[in-house]
Order: structure tokens, then sequence, then C-alpha cells
């Protein structure tokens, strides 16, 4: 009996573990690479608090010099959650200027033709809340 109700309680304490209280974190690749990923600001409802997280804006949160990787031009970005979001919106940086801004249906998008470094930036909205999410990528 001691054994059933240890199980119970560890997989009680693992199912709240990992819902957590943060929104889930993106997998984001280009072909077979892993774009790294840096996370932003965030709203989320978990059990009976609700978490608030703000931060800089997405070219203040990562870094073109180390976090870009190199990509060729007119690849396919694809971007998964481990829990679907109601929306995706994908947005391209300059500064603290939102240059651009797409409604992702499907999680894929194609980059652009033209060569540079671009920083981009992919809100998520889901029942409990938002979060924000930013990566640079070098077009060659």
């Amino acid at each position: 009996m001691r054994i059933k109700l240890f199980m119970a309680v560890m997989i009680m304490a693992l199912l709240l573990v990992a819902c957590g209280d943060k929104p889930p974190f993106p997998k984001i690749k280009v072909g077979d690479q892993k774009v790294h990923v840096e996370p932003g600001t965030y709203s989320w409802r978990f059990l009976a608090k609700h978490v608030i997280a703000d931060s800089p804006g997405p070219s203040d949160i990562v870094d073109p010099e180390h976090d870009a990787i190199t990509v060729a031009p007119g690849s396919e970005l694809s971007i998964t959650f481990s829990s679907k979001p109601k929306t995706m919106v994908l947005s391209t940086w300059e500064g603290i200027q939102e240059l651009s801004t797409v409604e992702l249906q499907s999680g894929k998008y194609k980059l652009p033709s033209d060569k540079g470094t671009y920083i981009y930036s992919v809100r998520a909205n889901w029942s409990k809340g938002s979060g924000m999410y930013a990566f640079v990528l070098k077009v060659e």
C-alpha cells in the first residue's frame, strides 16, 4: 500500500514539474541545424499564481556575434513547441524597431534570399498565457 501511495505522489510531483510556471520553450531549426534561442517576456498562469516576466527587446537579448548560425538564402525555418500554441507570430527586428510581422499557421517560414544578419522574435499564445523568444540568423 505504501508503494502505491509513494508512486501516486511521485507521479503528481512529476506532472506539476512538467507543467511548470513558464510557457513551453520552442525548438527552432533551419534544416538540421538547431537555432540558439533566448527567452524574453512572458506571462503564464500556473495553479493559483500568475507569473509575469519582462525582458529587454529581442535586439538586446541576442548577440549577433555569438548567437547567430549561418544559413543558406531561402532556407526553411521550422518552429515547434511541446504544446501547440493558439497563435504564433514571427517578427523581424532592427534595433528597437519591429520591421515586419507574419502569423505562422504551420510553424514554417521561408527565410530571406538577401544576405545579412537578421534578428527575429517569435510570440506564441496559449490558454495559460504567452511567451516571446528571440534568435538571430546570418544568411550567407
